[in-house]
Formats: C-alpha cells, sequence, structure tokens
C-alpha cells in the first residue's frame, strides 16, 4: 500500500513540473511554473546580519555586500567557541533605510 501511495506522490511532483529526486536524473533542472517569477520580484532586505568563521570567505561576504550597495551598521561582533573565532556584522541597505536611519548608530547600553 505504500508503495502505491509513494508511486502516486511522484508521479503527481512529476505532473506538477518539479524534479525529481533520484540520483539518475540527467540535465537541466526544471523549476516549477511561477518559481522563476518569484525570485525576481523578491525585493532585497534592508537589514542584513552576516556571520560566520573569521576567514577569507567572510571577508569576502561583507566585501561583496559593500559593493552591492550595503554599509556598515554597528560595531562588528566576535565570539570565540571551542577555539574557533566567529565573527558577525550589520548591514543596512541606505536606499531603503533612508540616509538618516542608515547614518544612525545604535545605542549602548551600559551595564
Amino acid at each position: 500500500m505504500r508503495v502505491l501511495q509513494r508511486k502516486k506522490a511522484v508521479s503527481r511532483r512529476r505532473e506538477a513540473g518539479y524534479p525529481s529526486a533520484g540520483p539518475t536524473q540527467a540535465g537541466p533542472i526544471r523549476l516549477p511554473p511561477g518559481v522563476l517569477r518569484i525570485m525576481a520580484t523578491t525585493r532585497r532586505k534592508s537589514y542584513r546580519f552576516l556571520s560566520g568563521l573569521d576567514d577569507a570567505a567572510f571577508c569576502q561576504r561583507v566585501s561583496d555586500a559593500l559593493a552591492d550597495g550595503y554599509e556598515l551598521y554597528g560595531n562588528p561582533v566576535m565570539v570565540v567557541d571551542g577555539g574557533q573565532r566567529i565573527v558577525g556584522q550589520a548591514i543596512v541597505d541606505p536606499k531603503q533605510l533612508g540616509r538618516k536611519a542608515a547614518a544612525r548608530k545604535p545605542r549602548r547600553v551600559r551595564a
């Protein structure tokens, strides 16, 4: 019974245009109808927090975001966890927030 239900589910997915999950699939992956339209109309985020290991790949991601028009926001963060340095940096899109909001720095809270 379960095998029959599985075969029906797989055939419904194929009819809908979803790619098969099998390892024998050859050629490019076809996306279901409408996915490309959704991907093309997604808005750019006004605020992002980039985080990762402190390596060249993280620095490149920050550099790419700056080249894409984002600006640094606030101070960078670094945490040491088990000998690995994990860093983070907030970035904002000044076009979406307005210059005044992007120039504002976060307040420091004294403990």
